[in-house]
């Protein structure tokens, strides 16, 4: 299931999915640097039908994703950038202790208001 985020060009945020209801009890969120728990830019769609690839700057940026929250299942990541008028399919992905793998995305969408 996707969500949407709305953010303009401008503002730097933390966006985040929480996992915890998706983990069964005692099992946890493998560590961001494994690198099998992660956060990255999968899509970038033109809203009112831009080429992405004319943009050579200006898209959206994440940072190091983090494990937040007392149970640490929340992944969270600060994006910032982004051109107006397209938006980002971001994947927030997780590996648990008993080797499941879970996946959310989130549509970062930058529009000048």
């Amino acid at each position: 299931m996707a969500f949407e985020y709305n953010k303009q060009p401008w503002e730097e945020e933390i966006i985040g999915v929480d996992f915890s209801r998706r983990i069964p009890a005692g099992v946890t969120v493998q560590a961001v640097q494994t690198g099998v728990t992660d956060c990255e830019i999968e899509e970038i769609v033109g809203l009112t039908g831009q080429n992405p690839n004319d943009y050579v700057a200006g898209h959206l940026t994440l940072a190091t994703p983090v494990l937040a929250g007392a149970s640490s299942k929340i992944l969270t990541v600060m994006v910032s950038d982004g051109v107006a008028n397209f938006k980002y399919r971001v994947s927030f992905r997780v590996t648990l202790s008993d080797n499941q793998k879970k996946e959310d995305d989130v549509w970062v969408i930058v529009k000048e208001t």
